[in-house]
């Protein structure tokens, strides 16, 4: 598939390998230099803006986690703005980790925010060639265990993180299908 912007972004669960499998590219992490531009392009729309910010809240038991969340999520969005709408890239691929395909993974979204992520974002990731670096639950249980996550404070919430990415990767997967996307799997 063509991309006008060849932009590439590299997604998936936490701990399925995605830094692994970067390891060998030249890539961009995506900073939060790109917040502002983020924030400032979601209060153009009140509506996303709070669908997003409230799930943001809801990302993790701890308001300090949830607002570094909430600063993650608007420096992906900062960045795709920018990369796609404001800067144009004729012969320079551009490989990031975790852009903005990646925020479902980080919200843990349901099947119906997936959805709805997809279509508010559509412009967006129909210009973005997406890598899925799917993976098991086991291999991401396994890789957890041996690197950790603030996000995982207990035995409970290690089944519960590691399942929840599970279901959102293949959510994720059969709804950027429904939406005639191109993502290649990896």
């Amino acid at each position: 598939m063509k991309h006008q912007n060849n932009l590439t972004e590299i997604t998936g669960p936490t701990c399925s390998g995605k830094s692994y499998y970067l390891s060998s590219l030249k890539y961009k992490h995506v900073g939060y230099i790109y917040l502002p531009v983020g924030f400032l392009f979601l209060l153009t729309s009140p509506i996303l803006f709070y669908w997003l910010f409230i799930r943001c809240l809801r990302a993790d038991r701890s308001l300090l986690l949830s607002f570094l969340v909430f600063l993650n999520v608007f420096a992906k969005v900062g960045f795709s703005l920018c990369h796609i709408r404001f800067f144009k890239f004729k012969s320079k691929n551009i490989i990031v980790d975790e852009g903005l395909s990646h925020i479902p993974f980080i919200l843990m979204l349901n099947e119906s925010d997936i959805d709805y992520f997809i279509k508010s974002f559509l412009p967006f990731l129909s210009n973005t060639k997406i890598l899925m670096k799917f993976s098991s639950s086991n291999v991401i249980s396994k890789r957890l265990k041996s690197r950790g996550h603030k996000r995982v404070k207990s035995k409970s919430d290690h089944i519960r993180f590691v399942n929840e990415h599970v279901r959102v990767q293949n959510q994720y997967c059969s709804y950027l299908k429904s939406y005639g996307l191109k993502f290649e799997i990896i």
